[in-house]
């Protein structure tokens, strides 16, 4: 039987380990209802909490700065308050 390429994955290179294993700052928040959630700059997924260390959805290793230097993005036609 015959697999489907859909299920292969793909082959990790060095460069992709490295580049998981390189921290990216996140610059993203998303704000619902008031509460701002971090954005992984990797896979662009809403993250669990605030200062963990990697995304649990991709593994990208992630960098924290000053939230002053950070974009806000408001849903559901919120303006900042």
């Amino acid at each position: 039987m015959k697999k489907s390429s859909k299920t292969r994955k793909r082959k990790e290179t060095t460069e992709d380990a490295i580049a998981y294993r390189t921290e990216k700052l996140v610059t993203q928040y998303r704000v619902f209802k008031r509460y701002a959630d971090p954005v992984c700059p990797t896979c662009n997924i809403t993250l669990d909490r605030c200062y963990q260390m990697y995304c649990c959805s991709c593994g990208q290793c992630l960098k924290w700065g000053n939230k002053k230097s950070v974009e806000f993005i408001y849903l559901n036609g919120m303006d900042e308050v």
